[in-house]
């Protein structure tokens, strides 16, 4: 895994959030901040980053 990618994990996680790298529905990479049963999915890291720094992380 790559650093930033880690990096956003462990942010995430320290607000109580949740980062997970999925197969989007046409196949490509799809970032997905969740806690509980709401979600957020991202195009890639940098926007994933910006919304988390929002967030408070």
């Amino acid at each position: 895994m790559p650093k930033p990618w880690l990096t956003l994990q462990a942010r995430a996680l320290l607000v109580g959030l949740r980062a997970s790298l999925l197969a989007g529905d046409d196949g490509r990479p799809e970032l997905v901040v969740s806690r509980w049963a709401m979600t957020r999915s991202f195009r890639d890291l940098r926007e994933a980053e910006a919304w988390l720094a929002r967030a408070g992380g």
